[in-house]
């Protein structure tokens, strides 16, 4: 049958107009490398020279892979994805792409500045994966759009804090490895009580709720103030993360006591004023103040987390938390706040769970040992467990695993 040609005119315009409104309509591949050249096509023929002209030009749905070696940053991420097209910036497969800032000097008059951060994320569903990020003169990466994914990065020595999101929600830093952000306070003297490594926020005086944030699988360590610390951003679920050493990264201009030391709070895991997280199958150890702190916000679940070797290792002061088959060794439990709790060493009276090691180098690191009082008498709150019942801390009782030690890099909660 021949169709009429108004009707294949109407088809046609109909394919374009949905080709058109499509999200998967459009997208490319650029690339960057150090011989590239900014009047190139980006392509990995004809790369770009700089991280620069890859933010002015990648757009929805396009990916930008870094070939290795060392690039300046001061770089800002305005332009926005979408849910099913994130512009995506990550490192060639296989390759070290370093994105490094130390060709400016922090304002020590003003040092807390997005606009100085390493990588400035204004735009909305933008992707960066796999690079590595340093020498920042305030931020490493300071994030003010939703949707923002971090991923597999190695983020370390800056200013102020490694990654933060300010006033926005749905972010996500997985998988990666931050640490040694010192902060000097205004003028340069002294302080270290800004620099976290991880943190989120919703303005000091939050008028609407911003959070909803997933930090998932980071090794976070020597960072001046506290290793994770959600502020007043609400509703973030905080996973399998490895905090220490909050509170003694090394100022290289001195810190503000008498033993010229940095004074950061010092937790491994602040927990916000905002509350409402979910905070689960979590390590810290060897953290100056604290392991978990509510900092005052309720409305928290702590589940199936482990402290060790802290002066303080669960601070619930405020009422309305929950905590659950948690494990504290090597300090005490402050619950003032009187939390709603079941099933914790405190509450079962162990103070010995036997682990297999206290060594941070070993792969079996607060692993419990066979026959640890800790097996099989926590409740049951939702997570994977094996045997009658879950353990108590973050990781499930397995047999012992009889390999080389590795980097403490390599720590994950399960």
């Amino acid at each position: 049958m021949r169709v009429p040609v108004t009707i294949q005119r109407s088809v046609i315009g109909l394919l374009w107009c949905l080709v058109l409104s499509s999200p998967l309509a459009w997208s490319a591949n650029y690339y960057v490398a150090t011989t590239g050249d900014d009047s190139n096509a980006g392509t990995q023929a004809a790369p770009w020279k700089t991280f620069a002209k890859a933010a002015q030009v990648a757009g929805a749905g396009d990916t930008v892979y870094f070939r290795a070696g060392v690039y300046p940053g001061y770089v800002q991420l305005a332009k926005s994805g979408n849910a099913a097209n994130p512009i995506t910036f990550q490192a060639y497969a296989g390759e070290t792409a370093i994105i490094d800032g130390s060709g400016r000097t922090t304002n020590i008059a003003d040092p807390w500045q997005a606009s100085d951060a390493l990588i400035h994320v204004s735009g909305d569903y933008v992707t960066i994966r796999g690079l590595e990020i340093r020498n920042a003169a305030t931020f490493g990466i300071y994030v003010n759009g939703d949707y923002v994914v971090v991923d597999q990065v190695h983020a370390h020595h800056g200013y102020f804090a490694g990654v933060y999101f300010y006033m926005v929600s749905y972010g996500r830093v997985s998988n990666s490895v931050l640490h040694d952000f010192y902060d000097y306070g205004m003028g340069g003297i002294g302080g270290g009580g800004n620099a976290d490594c991880l943190g989120s926020s919703a303005s000091n005086t939050p008028t609407q709720v911003y959070g909803y944030h997933l930090f998932k699988n980071n090794h976070l360590y020597n960072c001046s103030d506290d290793g994770i610390d959600t502020w007043t951003s609400q509703f973030n679920t905080i996973e399998g993360n490895v905090v220490h050493h909050a509170g003694y990264s090394n100022a290289s201009n001195g810190g503000s006591n008498s033993m010229n030391e940095p004074i950061g709070n010092g937790n491994g895991f602040k927990l916000g004023t905002g509350g409402n997280n979910i905070v689960r199958n979590n390590v810290a150890y060897d953290n100056l103040a604290t392991g978990f702190d509510d900092n005052s916000g309720s409305g928290t679940l702590l589940l199936n987390n482990t402290a060790f070797n802290t002066n303080v290792t669960f601070a619930l002061y405020t009422a309305g938390n929950t905590a659950k088959n948690n494990l504290g060794v090597g300090g005490s439990p402050l619950l003032g706040g009187n939390p709603v709790q079941a099933a914790n060493s405190w509450n079962l009276n162990i103070t010995n769970p036997q682990f297999v090691s206290t060594d941070p180098a070993s792969p079996n690191f607060l692993r419990l040992s066979m026959g640890s009082p800790a097996i099989d008498v926590g409740v049951d709150v939702g997570l994977p467990f094996n045997g009658t019942a879950p353990d108590l801390g973050a990781f499930e009782f397995a047999p012992v695993v009889d390999v080389a030690p590795g980097p403490p890099s390599n720590l994950q909660a399960k």
